[in-house]
């Protein structure tokens, strides 16, 4: 599951409880929804514990949890990194690359497969740290 904008400015206008949280990862019975561009290329990949923690945050402060956007997450500076910290292999990588290069990342729980390796193509592929986890020998 993903979603694909054709802009980073039409991804932010979704809807965090609505749009993320209730058609999304609820439906979908999912904790992470990467966000790609139209030509593929990951943007940020939202994790539902933070995404909650927010809207708690945004509640106290008095704020209508229906009209919070996901732009409005991307600018809380505490947590802005952390949607954009994944990390990315190339085609040929081996599980011991994806685990290092999520290791050299802080906050880093994903990597994308992607066409050369780098965050500026086209993403192939998702491996999570559940993933590399799950795979890993003992």
């Amino acid at each position: 599951m993903k979603l694909t904008f054709k802009t980073q400015a039409d991804a932010k206008k979704l809807k965090l409880k609505s749009d993320v949280i209730d058609a999304l990862l609820e439906k979908h019975g999912r904790n992470r929804l990467p966000i790609l561009d139209k030509g593929g290329k990951v943007l940020y990949v939202l994790h539902r514990s933070f995404i909650d923690k927010f809207l708690v945050n945004r509640a106290a402060a008095g704020a209508q949890i229906a009209d919070v956007t996901l732009q409005d997450l991307l600018e809380a500076q505490d947590l802005a990194a952390v949607f954009q910290s994944f990390a990315t292999v190339g085609t040929g990588a081996r599980l011991i690359a994806v685990k290092q290069a999520m290791d050299g990342s802080p906050n880093c729980s994903d990597a994308f497969v992607t066409e050369d390796g780098s965050k500026a193509t086209k993403a192939l592929g998702w491996i999570t740290d559940v993933i590399v986890r799950e795979k890993a020998v003992a």
